[in-house]
């Protein structure tokens, strides 16, 4: 069976990555296909017999256009299939046009399963985490258990790598060491999945660092990485994965790395034993500089001396850190704003990184928006919620008087944070409309932000810039 991976981003997907690897493992033909020149007559070549999208919102967009447009193409008979968060949570997206079955929640052992019963042709009725559209009903299936131990996985697909050059190059791998994430804040979809997988088995579950560490290590010889990156949701949350990893890892790797911390878990033990493994950076989220803000609305428990103790903590043990802002939220004014960038020149961010609020279905964000009548909504179709295209840098569906200013903050964010002095200069121009100049001033200050962060080179930024600016522009 060829099952075919379509996505519009140049970046690793580990999520199809993973279920690739699955379906190879089980001796079905598994290639992804990056949106470019070319690629629609690469994908006809390679003759799929299953079509599939991993979406976030957002990207959801960019999946339902194409998926209409390749049933236009000569692929009416190929099924198509979209999974990850966005189907996740909004399933009623599979009466769209175009799409003909959506896989919710975990997708390794039920992708497994479709892909099999579609090969011989028997019923794709009653496996569980898929729906299936079929003569104008949709057939729902509940969720199955959650994969109880991650090290029965194999490693994540990296053949995109080798078909795409630009991939390979990159400095660095994504790597995810557990699943699962304990906290509640409302912008996020943890606490949902959580509440979807209640009686399935364990949420938080961590590979072992032997997997981990072999994995890494096979990267290392095939690309020759010159860091890794931990995308898990908190890698430190426990000090004695982190006790025996700092110890093996130094050891069998070696290679400088990323992760993300949680300032409330941060102590001098814990960065003591990211400095000893070879953390270069540590990302954490401080979301707003208003206490009112985070915790009422954001659900985020957290003080502004957790905040300032952990920068204290890495900045102690040479590690550098970025934060994660978001402006935007329900409520917010133009004051709590600018606590947030406050804070950020408090603790002297280095890498100062800010989102405008999306409201995601499913999220608890989502509802205290629509409960308030804060949110630009898309109407009851499949499409859901009003986004921005795909991306968090654009705008915010968030419906305020004072929207225009917060999306003008946010433009400025990093010059606002990396240089106060010019605060006095620039907060005039927050109370102008937000226009063209405003956003050059932000794609160029999130540049030099990237490309000091991610140690890709200029070249490699100036490319793949150019490869994203026309998602920035949607």
């Amino acid at each position: 069976m060829k099952v075919a991976w379509l996505q519009n981003t140049w970046t690793e997907n580990l999520g199809s990555a993973w279920l690739s690897a699955v379906l190879k493992s089980k001796g079905h033909s598994s290639e992804f296909f990056i949106e470019q020149r070319g690629w629609l007559k690469a994908l006809k070549k390679y003759g799929p017999e299953l079509i599939a999208f991993s979406c976030t919102t957002g990207i959801h967009c960019w999946a339902l256009e194409t998926a209409k447009r390749l049933k236009k193409e000569g692929l009416e008979r190929v099924p198509v299939l979209m999974g990850g968060p966005h189907p996740t949570f909004y399933p009623e997206i599979i009466y769209e046009e175009g799409i003909d079955l959506i896989c919710r929640g975990e997708g390794e052992q039920a992708v497994v399963e479709l892909v099999e019963a579609l090969a011989t042709k028997s019923d794709t009725a009653k496996i569980e985490n898929i729906w299936v559209k079929r003569d104008g009903r949709v057939l729902q299936n509940d969720l199955r258990p959650l994969i109880a131990d991650l090290d029965c996985l194999p490693h994540p697909d990296r053949s995109y790598c080798d078909k795409y050059s630009a991939l390979k190059q990159y400095p660095y791998k994504s790597v995810l060491t557990g699943r699962g994430c304990p906290y509640g804040c409302s912008f996020c979809f943890n606490a949902e999945l959580r509440s979807h997988y209640q009686g399935k088995g364990k949420y938080l579950r961590r590979r072992s660092v032997e997997k981990v560490v072999e994995e890494i290590a096979d990267l290392k010889g095939k690309y020759g990485l010159g860091s890794v990156r931990f995308v898990d949701d908190i890698f430190t949350l426990n000090k004695d994965w982190l006790r025996e990893f700092a110890s093996i890892y130094r050891r069998e790797i070696g290679l400088p790395f990323t992760c993300n911390v949680k300032p409330e878990l941060m102590d001098g033990e814990v960065a003591g034993l990211l400095k000893e493994s070879g953390c270069r950076l540590a990302l954490f989220g401080i979301e707003s500089g208003s206490e009112r803000i985070r915790s009422v609305i954001l659900d985020k428990k957290l003080s502004d001396q957790e905040i300032i103790s952990c920068a204290s903590w890495l900045r102690d043990n040479g590690i550098g850190f970025a934060t994660f802002n978001i402006i935007g939220s329900p409520g917010e004014k133009l004051r709590d704003a600018l606590a947030t960038v406050e804070i950020n020149q408090r603790i002297r961010t280095r890498y100062p990184w800010c989102s405008l609020m999306q409201f995601y279905p499913g999220t608890k964000i989502y509802r205290i928006a629509r409960a308030q009548g804060a949110l630009e909504d898309g109407g009851e179709g499949g499409k859901g919620p009003k986004v921005s295209g795909m991306t968090y840098f654009r705008d915010t569906q968030l419906l305020q008087d004072n929207k225009a200013e917060l999306i003008n903050l946010h433009r400025f964010f990093v010059i606002l944070v990396k240089f106060p002095f010019l605060t006095p200069l620039i907060l005039p121009l927050i109370k102008l409309r937000p226009n063209f100049l405003f956003d050059l001033v932000f794609l160029f200050s999130y540049a030099y932000i990237t490309l000091r962060r991610s140690e890709m080179g200029i070249r490699k930024l100036i490319w793949l810039g150019f490869r994203s600016l026309p998602l920035f522009l949607k």
